[in-house]
């Protein structure tokens, strides 16, 4: 968060350095109203990040990006975080999403990232959808609803 405020960002994000679920965007109210006059397209409109970031002419984009994360979390059996998919857009999302908090939440309601992680590799949680697109899935399928039309 720090340094999006001393850099004047519009658009900061972690990249694809994270499970989709545990990936955080920051941008302002004011890029957001940018994007909803400047935005034409249903999927620029539906999923605005990714029209902030392909016009570096509107907008000063960041990343955080982190080296080997799942070396660095303890996982280097994990090739990449980004294809494991841990939010909830899926109807077996919430079953997933329920078999963590149940594993967890009376234990410690503070779980991490790492735990969720151990409990899916130690089969003491539901495996999550898994998919080489990492958290695009939503923005493809509205492109492909746009080409339809």
């Amino acid at each position: 968060m720090n340094f999006f405020k001393e850099e004047h960002l519009d658009y900061a994000g972690l990249g694809e350095s994270f499970p989709d679920g545990f990936n955080a965007e920051i941008f302002s109210f004011e890029v957001l109203k940018k994007t909803a006059l400047a935005a034409k397209k249903p999927s620029e409109r539906e999923h605005v990040t990714p029209f902030i970031k392909s016009h570096p002419e509107l907008f000063h984009v960041k990343y955080l990006k982190l080296e080997n994360t799942p070396i660095a979390f303890g996982f280097p059996q994990l090739e990449k975080l980004n294809h494991l998919l841990l939010s909830l857009d899926e109807p077996d999302d919430l079953e997933v999403i329920s078999s963590i908090l149940t594993h967890f939440y009376q234990r410690n309601p503070r779980f991490s990232m790492a735990d969720v992680l151990q409990c899916i590799l130690e089969n003491k949680c539901l495996a999550p959808r898994t998919d080489h697109r990492g958290s695009a899935i939503g923005y493809l399928k509205s492109l492909t609803q746009e080409e339809e039309v």
